[in-house]
């Protein structure tokens, strides 16, 4: 949750509001997205609608008032108030916000009323009421009415930042899926409102889970580079030391989870153990052929210089271009040729969509079989293997 009040073009937070006679000037001078906004209206604009925001402006939002509400109750027709044109107008004045302020997971691509504007139809078009979000945290707020409720959402215009609410509980492997664990840090507070804000917008928007998801997929994002950089456990710790250094400050989330994991030598070992599971191939520097018939699976590997024990071997060129995966299993010595499909047990777990073009290559105790295979699924340790045609 992250405060953009700074970030946002400075007609939506004037630094010097004027003293013009008239309302209509104050906006033009103002606020001028604002009045070019009420200028496209064919129909009179309500001269409660125009009064009433300028109150609320002149107030600079944190004193909105009960009898603006009351103006609210009298006007009947605002259908046509808040739609894509006039959205299109305004949406500009926020063109420096990057992240969504209330997620920090993903671009904002809709603007959120703060206070809904069904409740609320004078609001549907001043610009500080409108929050640059993405479309998720948009549907799950829904119509939350901060005016009404008994403890506010968080406002990225009004409310302090606290990046430390956040926290990594456990990371760990259960039925050989990773499992990252958030949770809501009421000792970050010293403050009994903003913790409460924060605790109120964390879940409305189902933030832990979110962020679980998001950081199991952002692991699996640096898998290749964890088993091409780090050999054993404490050089993960290192790995996401350097990635720490890298990321934004946005990145509230991901800052959590990287230093988690920097610190934490329980997390290295989990993360190591996982990434150690999954398809690690070993890259040629030169081009590569493939096993030859009846050739031994060991004097393969010593071809390829790949000599650790494993049961599945992935192997590639240097650019990443051809990708052989060799099975070592000692199965019955049958036919292969009249085989179109082959399903073969090995222990650990493969990444099936790591291995879309490569082709895979069975040994017996004969030797290579010489047939070509594509993996077509993988589960519970069995492989699927379809003849390459």
């Amino acid at each position: 949750m992250k405060n953009i009040r700074d970030e946002v073009d400075e007609k939506v937070f004037p630094n010097k509001l004027g003293s013009q006679i008239n309302n209509k000037d104050y906006l033009k001078n103002n606020y001028p997205a604002f009045a070019e906004i009420l200028s496209t209206f064919s129909k009179r604009i309500p001269k409660e609608m125009l009064d009433g925001n300028v109150e609320l402006l002149k107030a600079n939002w944190e004193n909105y008032v009960i009898n603006i509400i009351n103006v609210e109750s009298k006007i009947k027709r605002f259908a046509n108030l808040y739609d894509q044109s006039r959205r299109e107008k305004v949406i500009g004045y926020y063109r420096n916000i990057a992240i969504c302020p209330y997620c920090g997971l993903n671009e904002p691509d809709t603007l959120d009323h703060f206070l809904p504007k069904t409740a609320h139809p004078l609001l549907s078009i001043t610009l500080y009421n409108l929050i640059p979000c993405c479309n998720n945290c948009n549907h799950k707020k829904k119509v939350y009415d901060s005016s009404l409720e008994p403890v506010s959402f968080f406002n990225p215009y009004l409310n302090k930042e606290n990046p430390s609410w956040l926290e990594v509980k456990t990371i760990d492997i259960t039925n050989q899926d990773l499992n990252i664990r958030y949770a809501f840090n009421e000792a970050a507070f010293v403050n009994d409102e903003q913790k409460e804000i924060f605790k109120l917008t964390c879940k409305e928007l189902d933030l832990l889970s979110r962020y679980a998801c998001r950081s199991v997929e952002f692991i699996l994002n640096q898998k290749r580079n964890i088993q091409k950089y780090c050999t054993k456990h404490a050089e993960i710790g290192e790995y996401f030391k350097r990635i720490l250094k890298q990321l934004l400050k946005d990145d509230s989330w991901k800052t959590r989870l990287c230093s988690y994991i920097a610190e934490s030598e329980t997390a290295q070992e989990t993360i190591f153990k996982y990434c150690k599971t999954t398809n690690r191939w070993f890259a040629f520097k030169n081009s590569m052929r493939g096993p030859r018939y009846k050739e031994s699976l060991n004097d393969y590997l010593n071809y390829a210089g790949d000599d650790e024990k494993r049961n599945v071997y992935f192997l590639s060129d240097g650019e990443f271009k051809r990708r052989i995966v060799c099975i070592g299993n000692e199965i019955e010595h049958v036919s292969l040729e009249k085989e179109t499909s082959l399903s073969v047990f090995v222990p650990g777990v493969i990444d099936v969509s790591d291995c879309k073009d490569a082709g895979f290559y069975v040994f017996d105790s004969q030797g290579c079989t010489g047939i070509r295979y594509k993996c077509i699924g993988c589960e519970h340790g069995v492989i699927v293997l379809k003849k390459d045609a």
